[in-house]
């Protein structure tokens, strides 16, 4: 082998270990811009938490799925918690509250107290960002079969008091 193509290959060689590290450097630089980036938008985004909504909805123009945030987010929550059956979520078979088992029981002071006790216990298990001060059970509407569940609860991270109505019901195939 020659000189000269020996200085050839040793000097293609330092250039292409340059053309490396500038890439390697312009990497790391663009990781850096975008946890950055990313630490802003977490500096934004609300404590309480942030979720989709129920059910999904995606608008045209942003192509993005909706937001749901601070205490939306905990109400429509409560609301997927207390129409998900036990077992219904395959990761999570603890998940729910099996309300539907009690549609057609006769409205007692002990269905009522079952019913409350399932709720307080499925909130207790499942949603960490509140503590349950009130549930109460009544009935919206004799002849339809209509439970209005109130919740009344106190969000932990504000320590502002909320409530929610839980209508409890089934929809007849032929009305859908």
């Amino acid at each position: 082998m020659e000189d000269k193509d020996y200085e050839f290959s040793v000097q293609h060689l330092y250039t292409s270990f340059l053309a490396i590290i500038v890439i390697i450097d312009a990497y790391v630089t663009w990781v850096i811009i975008l946890n950055t980036m990313e630490n802003k938008k977490m500096a934004n985004r609300s404590f309480l938490g942030r979720g989709w909504s129920f059910p999904p909805e995606f608008t045209k123009e942003t192509g993005t799925v909706k937001m749901l945030e601070d205490e939306d987010d905990i109400v429509s929550s409560l609301h997927i918690l207390l129409s998900t059956r036990l077992g219904e979520r395959v990761m999570v078979p603890d998940y729910g509250c099996n309300l539907d088992d009690l549609l057609f029981n006769s409205l007692s002071i002990t269905v009522k107290t079952y019913v409350a006790d399932l709720i307080r216990t499925a909130i207790l298990y499942h949603e960490p960002r509140i503590d349950t001060k009130k549930i109460a059970i009544e009935p919206a509407d004799d002849t339809n079969g209509v439970l209005l569940i109130h919740i009344e609860f106190v969000v932990r991270a504000t320590n502002s008091r909320m409530n929610m109505v839980y209508p409890f019901y089934k929809t007849e195939g032929n009305r859908m």
